[in-house]
């Protein structure tokens, strides 16, 4: 019941699927049971990128490749557990 109610938390929160498997690995929660609650290829993490990547950017249309708000973006992407490929798409939709 914890992995459940867990892992619908930190996804309600914005996370992406590495950041929340590597908390519940910290918490010793079986790769099984992770696996069952959570999905890698699932469309969802996607659509929480790009919600949190616009959210992000106040309103900017675009943003130029490598410039302050692209390499911001990119870390904190990151930093909420997305895969590279995700933060990528995300990204793209901004970029000129």
């Amino acid at each position: 019941r914890f992995t459940e109610s867990y892992s619908r938390y930190r996804i309600s929160r914005g996370f992406g699927y590495l950041h929340i498997k590597s908390d519940l690995s910290s918490r010793r929660v079986s790769d099984s049971l992770i696996d069952q609650y959570l999905i890698a290829d699932d469309e969802h993490w996607q659509v929480t990128a790009d919600e949190l990547t616009a959210k992000k950017l106040h309103g900017e249309t675009s943003i130029s490749y490598g410039s302050k708000t692209h390499r911001k973006l990119l870390r904190f992407l990151e930093s909420r557990g997305f895969a590279p490929i995700q933060i990528r798409k995300a990204l793209d939709k901004f970029l000129q």
